[in-house]
């Protein structure tokens, strides 16, 4: 839309643009072109001198994600001194913002139907004023809906996260992923020490930061959301504590193809479990295999059966623990059902508390161990 109005109607575009806080007086005088999807992005406008082409704005439109810092950064690459940075979001509140504040203008979807509702008067084709019109009652629905999905620690769990109530329920992976990010904002407010990141940033800063160190991010996987949180504990080898559903897991991990020590946990553990001669594998594991297995790491497992499992008796259904599962070569997992009536608040506070042992149980550990 907002390529549209730069193509019919070039100064109603800049006056849009001055609305949401860009500047373009230094425009003046210049020949410039909007481009949609150029080097990914998705609305930029350059300044064309001959052959060459300097980029004066680069705008992302976030409808059905959420804003994330790392994503961003990839586009301050491409930007020169004289390139302003637009983040339009439907979401108005979300993890890192004041971070990405701190280089990006950012824009709801109310703020872009006031600044178009603003330059109404210079469209006269009736045909384009009316839809323009119905564009801004249709995003300032979007804005009004988008308002309603904040988390309340007093509420279900499994309510917010599994059961959908969306009025469009189209965009209910949208509800989803802003109130799991919600939810990572309110454990990352009581546990500091962690970071946000992807997987391929934890990859890189295991080469760098110590064994215990806490990580965080969020996703989607067929329109489920996802809590991650990442413990380090040597190399690619990490701990996981992960939400998924209605599924509470404890999971180990192994980031990367290039970890050889991690992948001959994940493998001997998995052998393990599955009970493939257990005790000829015990006996011959190496001592951070050894580590791992005697629960020295999984402070929470239990031994249940002959084999590790967990039990998180304040928030499970009775019964529900099953067996280890695995998730591609490098992702072992095991998960209990999440009680109906357990609390945003009484999940976040279990996280905590494991946290807290295996963070501390890992740094002692890999004392030991050097």
């Amino acid at each position: 839309m907002l390529y549209w109005i730069s193509v019919k109607y070039p100064q109603p575009f800049l006056k849009i643009l001055n609305y949401l806080g860009i500047d373009t007086s230094s425009w003046e005088g210049k020949k410039w072109v909007v481009y949609r999807e150029k080097n990914h992005f998705d609305l930029s406008v350059y300044a064309k001198n001959g052959n060459k082409e300097e980029c004066l704005l680069i705008v992302e439109n976030k409808v059905k994600g959420i804003p994330q810092m790392y994503q961003l950064e990839k586009y301050l690459t491409k930007k020169t001194d004289k390139t302003q940075l637009l983040l339009l979001s439907l979401c108005t509140e979300f993890c890192q913002k004041s971070d990405i504040q701190e280089k990006w203008k950012i824009a709801s979807y109310s703020d872009l139907s006031s600044a178009i509702r603003c330059v109404l008067l210079q469209i006269y084709n009736p045909y384009h004023h009316a839809l323009l019109e119905d564009y801004c009652l249709y995003i300032d629905y979007l804005h009004r809906t988008q308002k309603n999905w904040t988390i309340k620690l007093e509420d279900y769990y499994v309510k917010t996260f599994v059961n959908s109530d969306t009025e469009i329920t189209k965009l209910d992976d949208v509800r989803k992923k802003v109130l799991i990010s919600q939810m990572a904002d309110v454990l990352y407010s009581r546990y500091t020490q962690a970071k946000f990141a992807t997987n391929k940033e934890i990859e890189k800063a295991c080469q760098e930061d110590e064994p215990g160190q806490v990580y965080i991010n969020t996703g989607m996987s067929h329109t489920t959301a996802i809590l991650d949180v990442k413990i380090r504990i040597t190399g690619n080898l990490v701990y996981v504590i992960q939400l998924q559903g209605d599924q509470f897991r404890h999971c180990i991990e192994v980031l990367g193809k290039n970890d050889i020590e991690g992948i001959a946990v994940i493998k001997t553990l998995k052998s393990y479990l599955k009970g493939l001669n257990g005790k000829d594998v015990v006996d011959n594991i190496n001592k951070l295999e050894s580590l791992i297995l005697n629960g020295n790491y999984l402070t929470t497992v239990q031994r249940q059966g002959g084999r590790y499992g967990f039990n998180e008796t304040e928030i499970a259904l009775p019964k529900s623990r099953n067996e280890f599962c695995q998730f591609g070569d490098a992702f072992v997992y095991q998960y209990v059902l999440i009680k109906d009536d357990v609390t945003i608040d009484k999940i976040i506070n279990v996280i905590l508390t494991t946290i807290t042992d295996l963070q501390s149980n890992i740094i002692e550990q890999n004392k030991n161990r050097h």
